[in-house]
């Protein structure tokens, strides 16, 4: 399983394998649940990154700028892209789907 991540008439799938994930984690110097609770900019494009990088070929961090700019300029705003964020960890294993269930249904309020 994978979260689509949608853009215009492109679809990307977002989920990190293990080994990516420890990749991810000694790139950061951080956990991913801490990369996930940071609300930067940078955390979001580390997370974007890798999240990219097994299901998507040639997506390197120059092409993950210029998604993330892309999202904006479509409507998206910085927790749009966190919670697209957390459903790629939610199908990584992260964190329980159950849990970012609620979280989407309260952020629908």
């Amino acid at each position: 399983m994978f979260a689509i991540l949608k853009v215009k008439d492109k679809e990307y799938k977002l989920r990190m394998s293990s080994k990516t994930s420890v990749e991810c984690e000694k790139s950061a110097g951080k956990a991913i649940i801490e990369l996930a609770v940071d609300a930067s900019i940078e955390s979001q494009i580390i997370l974007l990154h890798y999240l990219l990088k097994d299901m998507n070929n040639g997506f390197d961090r120059e092409k993950v700028y210029q998604l993330r700019d892309e999202l904006i300029e479509n409507g998206m705003c910085h927790e749009d892209i966190a919670m697209i964020l957390a459903e790629g960890l939610a199908e990584s294993g992260f964190i329980k789907k159950e849990a970012l269930k609620i979280v989407q249904e309260q952020d629908e309020k």
